[in-house]
């Protein structure tokens, strides 16, 4: 069965999935977007949907790494007019909106900054599964943005460069 065929199946492959907003700039973004695929996962979050512009080859070869392991799904941002990427937030909704439809039970909208606060115990998965009752379309959840005060390491040199670069210490 192909992966497009899988899609199509009545019962979603993922319980949670992440669209993450457009990546664009050349800044680097390699320790955030780690951060954010690890931190998510502990939450119960089984795919990503990563949509890029231009963002630096080694942030590249990040997600590249990520897509290999299936963790993620990368969607090139790229039209015949040029636009500036902050723009392309909202067809990022709604391409994502419509690639994770039948694809993921629970589908959030996360910005690379942002991590998903809840106030009980337990993952992120754990509190929405409780809160189904069949009727729910949209359950909104209160964020904590992750301020950033200067640009990380160019490159990955060594796990003390990690610890000390980290959000979460």
């Amino acid at each position: 069965m192909s992966f497009k065929q899988k899609r199509l199946l009545s019962e979603p492959i993922h319980e949670f999935a992440i669209c993450v907003a457009p990546l664009y700039g050349k800044e680097p973004k390699w320790i955030q977007i780690v951060e954010f695929i690890e931190h998510h996962k502990m939450e119960g979050a089984t795919l990503f949907y990563f949509h890029i512009g231009n963002i630096s080859d080694y942030d590249r070869k990040v997600l590249d790494e990520c897509e290999n392991n299936g963790d993620i799904e990368v969607k090139v941002l790229q039209e015949k007019y040029d636009r500036p990427f902050y723009a392309w937030q909202l067809i990022e909704i709604q391409d994502c909106h419509m690639r994770a439809r039948y694809h993921s039970k629970w589908t959030a909208f996360i910005d690379i900054d942002e991590r998903i606060s809840i106030t009980q115990n337990g993952r992120i998965l754990d509190f929405l599964n409780s809160e189904d009752n069949g009727k729910a379309a949209e359950i909104q959840m209160p964020i904590l943005n992750i301020p950033k005060y200067e640009d990380a390491p160019l490159r990955y040199q060594n796990e003390g460069q990690v610890r000390k670069e980290r959000i979460s210490n």
